[in-house]
């Protein structure tokens, strides 16, 4: 497995579950736009997403179908067999994902408190100014005019 990181927009509201040992897994499709061939757009390509831990309660809290977001995580490819059909079907899954949200807030959303950011910040002090030395005295008689 390797990582990757992938931006587009929610194609479904996540779903939000918990786990019998208590953790906290949300699922959504993510759409990424393709660019442009010749001209024309090109369909979106679809992967599924997997958020586990505290971002998933912030991913179920805070973000809606057609959210635009940045999403970091490992990448895998599920396969299995179509129940009606026996064809075999893959996608492309992006696992363990830390997610971004990357629009502004609305009005209504700006009540609310901040979301959690996409990794845990670490407080850091500014650094302390050094204490000045007092300016020297000036006497008048080392003034040389």
């Amino acid at each position: 497995m390797f990582n990757g990181t992938l931006t587009g927009n929610l194609g479904r509201d996540p779903d939000f579950q918990t786990t019998q040992s208590g953790q906290m897994v949300a699922k959504f499709s993510l759409a990424v736009r393709q660019p442009k061939k010749q001209g024309q757009d090109q369909p979106a390509f679809w992967v599924k997403v997997e958020v586990w831990g505290k971002q998933a309660e912030y991913v179920a809290n805070y973000l809606k179908k057609g959210a635009s977001v940045c999403v970091t995580g490992q990448v895998a490819e599920e396969s299995w067999n179509d129940k009606n059909t026996g064809e075999l079907k893959k996608a492309v899954v992006i696992r363990n994902a830390a997610v971004e949200s990357w629009q502004a807030r609305s009005d209504e959303q700006q009540a609310a408190p901040a979301p959690m950011p996409m990794q845990q910040q670490v407080a850091y002090a500014p650094a302390p100014v050094p204490q000045q030395a007092p300016p020297a005295p000036v006497y008048d008689d080392e003034i040389p005019f």
